[in-house]
């Protein structure tokens, strides 16, 4: 019942908060299409992703997991691949950074993916009292909520989204 883990690993210094590091993939409609919650919340986003299955799955090119000419889009603390497109470093030329630009603003949609989820629901805006081993239940639970209330277009949900 006890993690041997130091309770410092949970620290997010970035965010001073204790929790999770939620990998999170989600469509135009805030909908989230996968999830990964398996580190602490002082790992790096990056190491995060590469020990998820599906970055092991995409890497493996004998599976098709990804539509010709899709990718998926990360911030600047992932690296370029095949299936993934991330923001150009250094200086640009315009069409670079407009590409950096347009880059940007599709990824706005997972920051409010996250901010609808956060807001949502009331539980996640205090410290969490379960025990460290049912948070990764208590996560997948309301992704599955708030999924299923993008799918219902509850009232709740609407207002919320014309809050964002």
């Amino acid at each position: 019942d006890c993690i041997k883990c130091a309770e410092s690993m949970f620290k997010c210094y970035c965010k001073d908060k204790f929790g999770m590091n939620m990998q999170a993939i989600c469509d135009y409609r805030l909908k989230f299409t996968w999830i990964d919650i398996q580190w602490p919340g002082s790992t790096s986003d990056f190491l995060s992703w590469i020990t998820s299955n599906l970055c092991q799955d995409l890497e493996d090119t004998s599976m098709c997991t990804i539509l010709n000419g899709y990718t998926l889009v990360g911030d600047n603390v992932y690296v370029k691949t095949r299936y993934m497109s991330v923001p150009l470093k250094g200086k640009q030329t315009d069409s670079n950074h407009a590409y950096n630009f347009y880059l940007s603003q599709i990824r706005i949609t997972i920051e409010r993916a996250f901010y609808a989820f956060m807001h949502q629901w009331g539980i996640l805006c205090d410290p969490l009292t379960i025990p460290l081993r049912k948070v990764l239940s208590l996560s997948m639970c309301l992704c599955r909520l708030h999924n299923y209330c993008i799918n219902e277009m509850s009232p709740m949900w609407r207002k919320q989204t014309l809050m964002i």
